[in-house]
């Protein structure tokens, strides 16, 4: 309730909504601050913006690293790179879902190791022609190149245990035998 206080003394009108509590700062926007305590279940994160003209949610750059567990500077540099593009009003960033959507897929074909070069061209296939056709054909000629890596790698990995298995033999025998020689 204290939140309410402060923001009603900061001429903010809050209001209880669906068991969040709502900050309105203005007409055309509607801000979800936090879940009351009193509902059941978990704590839900329903820090949104609502732009009510277009019923379109926003969020600003700390909710979305919040969200993906990433750090403002990286948000920044995908915009930078172009991969995103939040719009601004003034200085603040304004993340839609398009951007939430791109973050996604960025973050997805990193964990699959594509590059950032390889991530923005796939994204940037979908935006123009060829269009959705094109960036399937080359999404899976880089899902080929990327599974024969992992494959190589994978082989590696097995060559390498195998040698650690060897040596562990040999290091067992060598240390058996001078259990047995010990008078």
């Amino acid at each position: 309730m204290s939140s309410s206080f402060r923001a009603a003394a900061a001429g903010v009108r809050t209001a209880l909504f669906a068991g969040a509590h709502v900050a309105v700062a203005n007409t055309s926007s509607l801000t979800l601050t936090r879940r009351s305590s009193r509902m059941p279940g978990p704590p839900v994160d329903v820090r949104t913006t609502v732009n009510r003209s277009t019923d379109d949610p926003t969020w600003t750059i700390a909710q979305m690293a919040d969200d993906y567990a990433v750090t403002h500077r990286a948000l920044r540099h995908y915009e930078h790179l172009g991969l995103i593009e939040p719009d601004r009003q003034g200085q603040r960033r304004v993340y839609r879902r398009r951007e939430r959507t791109r973050l996604a897929l960025i973050l997805r074909g990193r964990r699959l190791g594509f590059s950032l070069e390889e991530i923005a061209t796939i994204l940037g296939m979908y935006d123009d022609q060829p269009g959705e056709a094109g960036q399937l054909r080359y999404l899976l000629d880089q899902i080929g190149d990327r599974r024969a890596d992992l494959e190589r790698r994978r082989r590696d990995v097995e060559e390498s245990l195998r040698e650690l298995d060897d040596l562990e033999r040999r290091c067992s025998a060598d240390l058996a035998r001078m259990a047995d020689a010990t008078p």
